[in-house]
């Protein structure tokens, strides 16, 4: 198991708070192979952060 691994795997899955300003967002680690992970922060619905962003890709 890498140091990485070792040291975030026990996050890997489980909803972590915060991550935004403007709403209730939380985040959650995904481990894609050894050493190798994403954060995903996971707004609101009505977060305006998120509307933008969305707006933004369209």
């Amino acid at each position: 198991m890498s140091e990485f691994d070792e040291l975030f795997s026990h996050l890997a899955g489980e909803p972590i708070p915060g991550g935004c300003d403007m709403c209730s967002a939380d985040q959650i680690l995904e481990t894609l192979s050894p050493g190798v992970a994403i954060l995903q922060i996971r707004h609101e619905d009505n977060c305006p952060i998120l509307r933008a962003s969305r707006r933004r890709a369209n």
